[in-house]
């Protein structure tokens, strides 16, 4: 039997809770990987959090790995501000995007 017909769902399909949980564990298990490959364990600890906050905050689960990943991409969002903060220091205007590279590469020079 064709492999590719065996992966395939239905146009109908309507995932069920153990299809909605497995895709959870999916999404957050290579984000935190990601996070923790990136910026330490300790920093994707805060990340998982903040993941599991953007899937509190949503009105709805969410029913297809997309939206998984939508929500995946809020916490990533919420990462990369924290990490600009970090680099450019406390008290300062945020900088402009495109520089945080410029602007890290100098303080290891």
């Amino acid at each position: 039997m064709n492999q590719l017909a065996l992966s395939k769902r239905p146009k109908n399909y309507q995932a069920t809770c153990a299809d909605l949980i497995t895709m959870a564990e999916r999404e957050l298990a290579a984000f935190f990987r990601a996070v923790t490959e990136l910026f330490g364990s300790n920093q994707a600890g805060l990340s998982a959090e903040d993941w599991l906050q953007e899937l509190l905050a949503t009105k709805d689960l969410p029913a297809s790995a997309r939206e998984w990943q939508l929500l995946t991409v809020k916490a990533a969002a919420r990462l990369s501000q924290v990490t600009l903060s970090a680099m450019h220091g406390p008290g300062q205007p945020p900088l402009p995007a495109g520089r945080a590279d410029s602007r890290q590469n100098k303080r290891q020079q």
